[in-house]
Formats: C-alpha cells, sequence, structure tokens
C-alpha cells in the first residue's frame, strides 16, 4: 500500500512538472507569427489539460503524502479515533479527481474539432467560441467535486449549489458541442474511419452527459449512487468519449507519421466492432443500474440475468473487436522494419512509437471488456484459471510494451541502422508470436464460460 502511496505522488509530481513544461513551450517557444488567434485547438485543448493538471496535482500530492504520514508516522489527519475524518479525505481527493476527469475530457475535444473541419470540408464553426468553451469547462471543473459526496455527510445546505454547478458545466461543454455540429452542417462530409471515430465521440458523450444529469439531482442520485448506472456514466465519458476520440486521432495522424495510411477496411471494422460492443455493454448496464443493480458484487437478483448474459456477450464483442487494433499494432512495427530494410531508419521511430501507442490502446480496451463477466468471479476451477491466464497475459504485454518504449527511444536517437537490426528483428518476432497467442488465448477465455465447460 505505502508503495501505491508513493507511487500516486511521483505520478502527481510528475504532471505539475510535465504541465508547466507544455505551458512553456506554448508561451515562450512558438513558431514566430503564431498569434494566439492561429494556434490549433488541439492545442488550445492541452493548454486547459496542463492548466487543470498543474493545479490539481499538488491537491493529489498533499491527500497522498496526508494518508502516507497517518500510515507511518501515526499522525490522524484522516482517523477518527484520533480527531481526524475521512470525510476530509473525499473532500481533499475529489477536489482533485473531478477536474482530472477533464485532463483527459478536453484534449479528446480538441482531437475532435481537429479531424471534423478536414473530413467536413470546411473550416472550424466560431473558433473562438470553442476556445472560450474549452477553457469554460476548465473553469466549471472546480465548482462540482461535491457531488461525489452527496451521500457521505455533506452538509444538505450545500447540497442545491452543487448540484446547480453541476449542471451548470453542460453550458461550456455545449458550446463546445455546438461549434462542433455547426462545422458539421452543408459540410461536405467524408465518413472515413477518424471521422466515424469523432462521430462516436458525439454519441458517447452524449450518452455520458445525459446519464450525469440524473446523478448531479440529489433525489435521483439517492437512488442511483453505488449502483451499475454510475459506472456505465463514468466509462461513456471516459472510455467511450476520450478512448474513441484517442483511436480517431490515431487513424488520422498516422499518415502524417509514416506517409502511409492505414488500411481504411479494418479501420471500418475495428470502429463498427467496437461501437457496436462498447455501447451494448454499457447501455445495458445503464438499464440495470435503474434496476437497482449495486456495483462491486458477484451476485445479483434472478431478474437481472438476462440483461447481464447481454451485457457480457457485448463485452466479449468489444474485446474481439479491438483485437483488431493489437494486430495493427504489429502491422506496424512489421512495415518499420521493412523501411529499416529499404534504407530509411530514420522511419523506424515513428513506426515504433505507432505501434506502441496501438499496443497500448488495445491492452486498455481488452482490459476494459473484462468488467463485466459471465460468471461469478468467487468461484474456483475456470473462474481461477481465466483470471490467472489473463493476469499474466496482461503482465507481459505490459512488460513488453515498456521494452518498447525503450526501443522507440533509441530509435529516436539514431540508435539503429539497417546494419544494426538485431534487436529491431528479434523484437519483432517477439511481438508478433505474442500478438497472436494473446489474440487467441483471450478469444478462447472469453468464448469458454457461454459453452457451460466449467
Amino acid at each position: 500500500m505505502d508503495s501505491y502511496i508513493v507511487a500516486f505522488i511521483l505520478v502527481a509530481a510528475g504532471l505539475v512538472v510535465s504541465s508547466i513544461n507544455i505551458l512553456a513551450t506554448v508561451l515562450f517557444l512558438r513558431a514566430p507569427g503564431m498569434v494566439a488567434t492561429r494556434i490549433p485547438l488541439l492545442v488550445w485543448s492541452i493548454i486547459v489539460a496542463a492548466i487543470l493538471a498543474w493545479l490539481a496535482a499538488p491537491v493529489l500530492i498533499a491527500v497522498q503524502s496526508m494518508v502516507f504520514f497517518d500510515r507511518t508516522f501515526n499522525t490522524g489527519f484522516f482517523i477518527a479515533a484520533v480527531g481526524g475524518s475521512a470525510y476530509l479525505y473525499e473532500n481533499l481527493f475529489w477536489t482533485f479527481g473531478h477536474p482530472e476527469v477533464y485532463i483527459f475530457a478536453v484534449p479528446a475535444f480538441g482531437v475532435v474539432l481537429e479531424c471534423l473541419p478536414v473530413f467536413a470540408r470546411k473550416p472550424i464553426f466560431s473558433y473562438n467560441a470553442a476556445v472560450i468553451g474549452m477553457f469554460g469547462i476548465g473553469l466549471m471543473s472546480w465548482f462540482v467535486w461535491q457531488h461525489h459526496l452527496f451521500m457521505s455527510g455533506i452538509d444538505p445546505g450545500l447540497r442545491p449549489f452543487f448540484m446547480f454547478s453541476t449542471e451548470m458545466i453542460s453550458f461550456p461543454t455545449s458550446i463546445v458541442f455546438f461549434n462542433m455540429v455547426g462545422t458539421l452542417y452543408k459540410g461536405r462530409i467524408r465518413f472515413t474511419t477518424p471521422m466515424l471515430f469523432a462521430l462516436a465521440f458525439f454519441f458517447n458523450f452524449l450518452m455520458g452527459g445525459f446519464s450525469g444529469v440524473f446523478l448531479s439531482d440529489v433525489p435521483t442520485d439517492g437512488q442511483l449512487h453505488g449502483s451499475y448506472a454510475v459506472q456505465a456514466h463514468f466509462h461513456f465519458v471516459l472510455m467511450g468519449a476520450t478512448v474513441f476520440a484517442l483511436f480517431g486521432g490515431t487513424y488520422y495522424w498516422f499518415p502524417k507519421f509514416t506517409g502511409r495510411l492505414m488500411n481504411e477496411r479494418l479501420g471500418k471494422i475495428h470502429f463498427w466492432w467496437s461501437w457496436i460492443g462498447f455501447n451494448g455493454t454499457f447501455i445495458t448496464l445503464v438499464i440495470v443500474g435503474f434496476m437497482g443493480m449495486p456495483r462491486r458484487v458477484v451476485t445479483y437478483l434472478p431478474e437481472l440475468h438476462t440483461a447481464n448474459v447481454i451485457a457480457s456477450i457485448f463485452a466479449l464483442i468489444l474485446g474481439i473487436g479491438n483485437i483488431v487494433l493489437l494486430l495493427l499494432s504489429g502491422l506496424v512495427y512489421f512495415w518499420g522494419q521493412i523501411e529499416m530494410r529499404r534504407g530509411a531508419p530514420e522511419k523506424i521511430s515513428a513506426y515504433c512509437t505507432l505501434a506502441l501507442l496501438l499496443g497500448v490502446g488495445a491492452t486498455a480496451f481488452l482490459a476494459a471488456s473484462l468488467i463485466h463477466t459471465p460468471f461469478d468471479t468467487r468461484a474456483g476451477g475456470y473462474a481461477s484459471v481465466f483470471y490467472g491466464l489473463t493476469r499474466v497475459l496482461g503482465t507481459v504485454l505490459l512488460a513488453s510494451l515498456v521494452f518498447m518504449v525503450g526501443l522507440c527511444y533509441r530509435s529516436i536517437k539514431g540508435m539503429y541502422s539497417r546494419e544494426n537490426m538485431a534487436v529491431i528483428d528479434a523484437f519483432g518476432e517477439y511481438w508478433g508470436w505474442l500478438i497472436a497467442i494473446g489474440a487467441v488465448s483471450y478469444t478462447l477465455l472469453y468464448i469458454l464460460p457461454f459453452l457451460h465447460l466449467e
């Protein structure tokens, strides 16, 4: 536990340093002529996220340091028996925790705002309003944290204010959405893979917003708090919106990194499979949440069984769909090896980096698809094998991605050449076999429970 605490403190410190680096770069190292009104919207979104990280991460450092002192030196910040308050921990954590959501979400807005004008073939609608809207989201994110504490002993007199402020954050968000819709209006839209992921961002984020309205309202939050509706809301915002925007950005910028287009047919298969699997999973979980199913349980009422099986099936679809992304990671790395043999060693850094990003995205999505499993996780036999093997596969994948970070760094530094490809080739063979084994094993592990073999 102490190791986790120190790790969180280090991560938060890294957030502070990196955010200062980003802000200093934008303020003082812009290209000549890059005035504020010409800065790309993606950069503006990263500026907003950097400001939030700069201000919020020190709160996380403080609260985790207090936890460390409580555990190590027997102080009493959060221990009620010696005059502390666990409620203080909740306040401090969510003072960081809710702006953190927008550290992820606002750059996703920036990615989508970059993609839409290109594939709608018209300029962004109201550039200035989009920038103001993103800064408005960042500002309002500081006034909503106590909606996480509606059921934790908050002063009843504060509830109306935080209910109002939580609902008001939809105002600057709607400004950015209006910019997006205005950009699409009367545009000559091309439904390429990046555009499909950008449009999916619309639906997924709206679903997250609509479900969030119920949670921001004190009476309904009293019924839905701690239910699967909360889990589904969270995943619509952070996974359905942010990760889909990340995938769209990957498909959009890949040709600019490498000079190659990704396969459009595979990209669209990846999109539709992921979108159907994701929404089938989490729309179903919204429904079971409204029916009263709590989180963190392994058994549930018989009348909820059918909905849970449906969610499990769609989770399977979601996981299998993103095996395509894992396969693309291996393919990208293979392309990099080909380029090196053709005498272009400088390109291996771009291919290696993109293979790394695809591998990280696929690993994250595969992990997310395991959230809802079709069997009792306390059971022995198959359940134990399932989780044992998936943890092993996950650990090996993560270790491989860490090694790939080293390869990317060395390739960026120009340490590999056409005559010095032994490490690149060896890792390429290993990565290909690992992807194949992982894809087959994952698919079998997730399908077998439906065959009732246990």
